[in-house]
């Protein structure tokens, strides 16, 4: 109990050195100057608070305040919290000239065999998968195998 309390009166000891040193600081310094320092004060205590918002919100919305300070930085950059234009990977074989290209070679012959999706992919220099989707996503096509069959008789 003894060491309890000689450990909290050398604390504010401390505590009180430092406070002091503060004043003669204060003391010494020209009036701009600590004005500046006040400012400085504010400033900190500013960031001190919104960093516990940060915190709390973080922790409400169970995720990193580090997400939660990123979400507000571009809040404020943008006006809103959506994603920025260009982010991500680019689109390389269904780009736009892929498309045309593509669509141009099936307006050509439309009914033949000439536009399977194996011969769409090397004509484009692209994989078969890619030109599937081009097929597909861009071009709102179905492709398709023809299927033989038996004629009925």
């Amino acid at each position: 109990m003894l060491l309890f309390v000689s450990m909290n009166v050398a604390k504010n000891r401390s505590k009180l050195q430092n406070f002091l040193e503060y004043q003669r600081a204060l003391s010494t310094m020209p009036s701009n100057d600590i004005k500046k320092l006040e400012t400085m004060k504010t400033g900190r205590e500013e960031v001190e608070r919104k960093l516990q918002e940060a915190e709390r919100t973080s922790k409400f919305l169970g995720i990193s305040t580090s997400t939660v300070n990123d979400a507000i930085k571009r809040y404020k950059e943008t006006g809103n919290n959506e994603d920025q234009k260009g982010r991500g990977r680019k689109k390389t074989a269904r780009s736009r000239k892929n498309v045309q290209c593509a669509k141009g070679m099936i307006k050509l012959n439309s009914t033949t065999r000439a536009n399977s999706t194996r011969k769409l992919a090397k004509k484009l220099d692209v994989s078969e998968a890619s030109a599937k989707r081009i097929l597909k996503k861009d071009l709102n096509l179905k492709p398709f195998k023809f299927q033989k069959r038996q004629k009925s008789v």
